[in-house]
């Protein structure tokens, strides 16, 4: 009959373990207690553990469980009356197993620490801003499953938003390159709102479980798919431990495939190939599925007091259940870690790939050897007489058989040194068709004085080095920081060499191959070589003055970057006058391509050398701020290290396109947004300084902008990164 005391675990279970003279009574083993001697009317239950009584007297959950009591007491009965090795009917025993395990307290306890463990993950795992950036996707180059979320339901709630005819995934690569550049900020605010919702979850977790608790109970009664799969176990009832057994407050004890026991609410139905349940101190009920056969020598009282939580009861208090007191629960908080340690893994930062702070030891990382046998030619114009020309090349020769004991450079096709450096370039045959023409930097940009042209040669990609004669002039000076310099360029060269060799390992049939799709094509023939430019001068910054070397790169990208506001500025202002959006691209995007080259350079050489990247003058961190990229040359570095710290393992050519982001980052930074992939793109033109975030996607121009096809993709290209 249903009260307020409540047996979680019922009295006619309890009963067959009562103490022998006197069978309403019986020991109970508590963890972190003496041993008590109880009366089973009070043990193992709670008042109102399972539902208070209704004011209108309507049927409660106890009134519903005292119902189907009787005929779970009836056939437990039988299975008692049974001897070893007798079969047991699957449907009987799967009905006891499922409501005896499914009803007690040992599971709302087991769940209640488990939601506290998660709650306690979930607390250091806020704690730190870098994990808090991993759940928000902020550490990656494209959004996460919460993110993209998240952002979806942001634009729902902002219909103006969409009524600026931006396809979704456009805003979205908008949206998330603002959060990425805005990190900091994002992620003390989500930390911070997050710990508010684990203190209110920690404080609300109690009542929920249990309600959660009877709500499932409340669902088994009716239909169980536990109870279900037991069904499908073979049944038989097997002689008890010889001191006897124990009641655990877990009642049963499953074991999975390999034979480990562990907790029924940890292994899960799906895993569970056998259980164990005491049904008196003398007899087992056994289930297991076909051909599963218990582990040898095992000591089921053992495993069942480990998986306990706060107790198990006994008819005796001797040595053994003594020996067994020390022991509850040792099992049960390891396997629910064990089970939980995953529950995060989406979220948490990947580990750094292994990193190199050495020149060559990307090659060890790799599995690289050195370049036994080099077959290339060295071409020199205007290098002075033939005494001279011999000494360059003596020279370049030596310097080559030395670096190769570190690179493969087996890819080198030649060296061509000139007097006459633009010409030398325009002069390559790419060995090709449609190769894009190669031209030095343009003179408001810089001088260019070494680059390396992808090329074709019997169906190898290879790679040719085009110096101006003064990088050798500096090789032979007697000012040591002259002669490093030319050093430095020379590695960063024979760098790129090596790295044509690493993408055709890597991704065979990649280099100089089409890129898929119009718009990504076109964008990624700026992108095109800007992480190996990255890592050519991270291996380079190993030769040289490093502080010295890095203030030119500082003052190049400081130029790029008011180059390209002023390039955007006056490119505006002639589209309206012309209306012609290829014209506004054809000024802008060579700007882009220097920024993006120039920033990789510092970049990479910085972080190498271990030298600031900004200025203590606060002249770039002023140029970037002008430029409305202040807190962009972050993000695309952490794209760059991440590039460089995948050296070889790269899984797709997407790694490389990876990169069309900084393209657009820079193209909507000059009011220009584009999308598409058809013949012809559409675009919006924002009219107003959108560097300085002026503007907005509903005041400027918007239309169709017809563009080339892409050329091929060289890495690095051949129109590409030039010193």
């Amino acid at each position: 009959m249903s009260g307020p005391n409540q047996h979680y675990i019922p009295r006619f279970l309890q009963r067959a373990f009562g103490i022998r003279q006197r069978r309403s009574w019986i020991w109970q083993f508590g963890r972190g207690e003496a041993p008590k001697h109880r009366r089973i009317k009070r043990t193992g239950a709670s008042d109102d553990f399972y539902s208070a009584p209704l004011p209108d007297g309507r049927p409660t959950l106890d009134d519903a469980i005292t119902k189907v009591e009787q005929q779970i007491a009836s056939t437990l009965r039988d299975i008692r009356a049974g001897h070893p090795g007798d079969p047991v009917d699957a449907k009987d025993a799967a009905a006891v197993v499922s409501h005896l395990a499914t009803r007690a307290a040992h599971v709302r306890s087991t769940f209640r620490d488990a939601v506290a463990r998660l709650l306690e993950r979930a607390e250091d795992l806020f704690a730190d801003p870098t994990n808090v950036e991993a759940i928000l996707g902020l550490d990656a180059d494209t959004p996460n499953r919460l993110m993209r979320g998240a952002m979806a339901k942001e634009l729902a709630r902002e219909p103006e938003i969409e009524r600026t005819g931006f396809p979704k995934d456009v805003l979205e690569r908008v949206g998330f390159m603002l959060l990425q550049e805005r990190r900091g900020d994002a992620a003390g605010q989500f930390g911070a709102w997050a710990e508010d919702v684990v203190d209110a979850v920690r404080s609300r977790s109690g009542d929920t479980v249990s309600d959660a608790h009877r709500r499932g109970l409340a669902e088994v009664l009716k239909s169980s798919a536990f109870e279900t799969t037991l069904r499908t176990f073979e049944w038989t009832v097997e002689r008890g431990p010889s001191p006897g057994a124990v009641l655990p407050d877990c009642v049963i004890v499953a074991f999975d495939a390999e034979g480990n026991s562990g907790n029924h609410l940890v292994v899960g139905a799906v895993g569970m190939h056998a259980v164990v349940m005491a049904v008196s101190p003398e007899k087992l009920l056994f289930g297991r599925r076909q051909a599963f056969s218990l582990p040898v020598n095992l000591d089921i009282n053992e495993v069942a007091v480990r998986l306990s939580r706060d107790f198990f009861l006994a008819p005796r208090n001797d040595a053994e259940t003594q020996r067994l007191h020390g022991l509850i629960g040792a099992d049960l908080g390891p396997a629910l870690d064990e089970s939980l340690k995953s529950a995060f893994d989406e979220f948490q930062p990947k580990p750094a790939e292994a990193t190199q702070s050495e020149l060559g030891t990307h090659g060890d990382a790799v599995g690289w050897k050195p370049t036994l046998e080099l077959d290339y030619a060295v071409c020199l114009e205007g290098c002075g007489d033939e005494t001279a020309s011999r000494t360059v090349e003596e020279l370049l020769r030596g310097f080559v058989h030395t670096l190769a004991n570190v690179l493969p450079l087996d890819r080198l096709d030649a060296i061509t040194v000139s007097d006459d450096y633009p010409r030398a370039l325009r002069s390559v045959d790419q060995g090709y068709d449609d190769a894009p023409a190669v031209e030095t930097v343009s003179t408001g940009t810089g001088i260019g004085v070494a680059r390396t042209v992808t090329v074709l040669r019997s169906g190898v990609v290879k790679g040719q080095v085009v110096l101006s004669n003064a990088v050798c002039a500096c090789l032979v000076a007697d000012d040591r920081r002259v002669a490093e310099w030319g050093v430095h360029i020379l590695v960063d060269q024979f760098a790129r060499v090596a790295l044509l060799r690493m993408v055709d390992d890597c991704l065979p049939g990649h280099l100089l191959a089409p890129v898929k799709g119009k718009l990504t094509g076109w964008l990624y023939q700026v992108a095109d070589g800007v992480p190996f430019t990255y890592v050519a001068s991270w291996t380079a910054a190993a030769v040289g003055n490093g502080p010295g070397m890095a203030i030119g790169q500082r003052e190049l990208l400081a130029d790029s970057l008011d180059r390209l506001r002023s390039r955007a500025s006056d490119a505006r202002g002639a589209y309206r006058g012309d209306e012609d959006a290829g014209a506004f691209l054809d000024a802008v995007m060579p700007a882009i391509g220097e920024v993006l080259t120039f920033a990789a350079r510092l970049a990479g050489h910085c972080a190498a050398a271990k030298v600031p990247v900004l200025d203590s003058e606060g002249i770039l961190a002023a140029a970037l701020v002008r430029a409305g990229l202040g807190r962009w040359f972050d993000v695309y570095w952490a794209d760059l290290e991440r590039f460089r710290c995948r050296l070889g393992r790269w899984e797709s050519f997407e790694e490389f396109l990876a990169f069309n982001r900084h393209v657009e980052r820079l193209l909507w930074g000059t009011g220009m947004v584009l999308w598409g992939d058809g013949d012809a793109l559409r675009f919006h033109l924002v009219d107003g300084d959108a560097l300085s975030g002026s503007g907005g996607p509903g005041y400027g121009w918007s239309g169709f902008w017809r563009h080339p096809h892409p050329q091929r993709a060289g890495l690095p290209g051949g129109g590409g990164r030039e010193v």
